[in-house]
């Protein structure tokens, strides 16, 4: 590519709340680069801190190159448009060359999944009006990236940085090639359930329907004759945590199934460490996602993964090779896929060994600014990100992603 600019992005997000997601992980994890600078952004502040984050930057000798708006802001219009017509004012006032960006790890019209279809429409043509205020995007997955490009951006404006799992094994210490050995052994270890015969399932989410935790239900019904448990554990609002379990508990109920379920609300780090070790598989049939980073974290910790056969998880899971992917609708699909992991015993000890050595499970925070820096370096030095070829997951929107080692 030659000589690509300093890059230096602001990276700005609502503050997060009781229900952290994947959105806010990715976030923290670039905020360790060097090269990121994240702040918590209030949407009704957004356009005053702004212009005060800028200036107090500038005054150090190094300004900043790009701004990086978290896609949350998308739900608040008018205080992003606020925020857009400021930085305007800024770019010709201080002339100074500064582009502004979306960080898609979520499209709010993906929450309107199994809402009426006009809803949605116009969720879409709402986004596609604000998308229009960025110079570009960056994407969790070639998906999401073309999500973007459907809506409102130019491919070539479109980056996509596969995020790195938040949760491993190995997340608060450095291994040496022993010690990553170890540890794989000590994971492919029988599970510490009470029974050992016991195969465990988790699935981490939340109540919306977009989740879908209630399409998993029937599945695990089906199955009552095998020794199974089922691990739920959900990250939302109070008020969403009792409506949501109250009608989840309830379906358990009508199934038979509810003595087999725990359901844990908002766990620890070390807890979810724990539950992550103790789980055979993890099992999740979301109806949208832009990636979905707890299936890579699943994949880190050598849990066999059942997931919807549909982009973007067709990007980074192989089929019997770490995971089973079912069609989304097929309900029969999802009961012998969980099936094959209580009965092929061979097999499924084979997909948690190959399930370690995933590229999404061995993904760094390091490989996703560094594709992120790369793209936005393209950007400012003219070239489309397109006409480069991509050395790890980084792409255009058009880039081949077949080959899932480029994960």
């Amino acid at each position: 590519m030659g000589f690509l600019p300093r890059i230096e992005v602001l990276l700005c997000a609502p503050p997060p709340t009781g229900a952290v997601g994947g959105g806010y992980l990715y976030n923290h994890a670039l905020s360790a680069d060097p090269q990121f600078h994240y702040h918590y952004l209030e949407a009704a502040s957004l356009r005053t801190r702004l212009a005060c984050i800028l200036t107090n930057h500038a005054q150090t000798g190094r300004s900043v190159t790009h701004i990086l708006l978290d896609s949350l802001y998308l739900t608040t219009p008018t205080e992003l448009s606020a925020a857009h017509a400021t930085l305007r004012s800024y770019r010709r006032l201080n002339r100074v060359s500064l582009q502004t960006g979306l960080l898609a790890h979520l499209l709010p019209s993906q929450n309107l999944q199994g809402r009426p279809w006009a809803d949605r429409v116009r969720a879409e043509s709402t986004e596609a009006m604000l998308l229009r205020m960025f110079s570009f995007g960056v994407a969790p997955s070639h998906f999401a990236a073309r999500e973007l490009h459907r809506r409102a951006l130019p491919a070539s404006r479109v980056g996509v940085a596969y995020p790195a799992p938040i949760m491993t094994p190995s997340s608060s210490v450095a291994l040496s090639s022993a010690s990553v050995r170890a540890l794989s052994a000590d994971l492919l270890r029988p599970r510490p359930n009470s029974n050992p015969n016991t195969i465990s399932f988790l699935s981490v989410g939340n109540w919306t329907p977009r989740k879908n935790l209630a399409g998993l239900v029937e599945a695990f019904g089906a199955l009552k004759q095998f020794d199974w448990s089922w691990q739920v554990v959900v990250g939302d609002s109070v008020e969403q945590e009792l409506s949501g379990r109250s009608a989840f508990t309830q379906m358990l109920k009508t199934a038979g199934i509810q003595g087999r379920v725990t359901i844990e609300s908002q766990p620890s780090r070390s807890r979810l460490d724990t539950l992550y070790r103790r789980a055979d598989c993890f099992i999740m049939a979301p109806h949208a996602e832009t990636y979905g980073i707890v299936f890579a974290e699943a994949l880190a910790y050598g849990c066999v993964v059942i997931a919807p056969d549909s982009p973007p998880f067709t990007e980074f899971l192989t089929p019997r090779v770490d995971s089973i992917l079912c069609k989304p609708q097929r309900t029969e699909e999802w009961i012998n896929a969980v099936k094959v992991v209580l009965t092929e015993h061979a097999l499924r000890s084979r997909m948690q060994t190959n399930a370690l050595a995933a590229p999404a499970a061995r993904r760094t925070h390091g490989d996703t600014a560094r594709d992120l820096v790369n793209f936005l370096g393209g950007l400012s030095a003219g070239a489309p990100w397109g006409s480069t070829t991509p050395e790890h997951a980084g792409g255009s929107v058009t880039s081949e992603h077949a080959d899932r080692g480029l994960v």
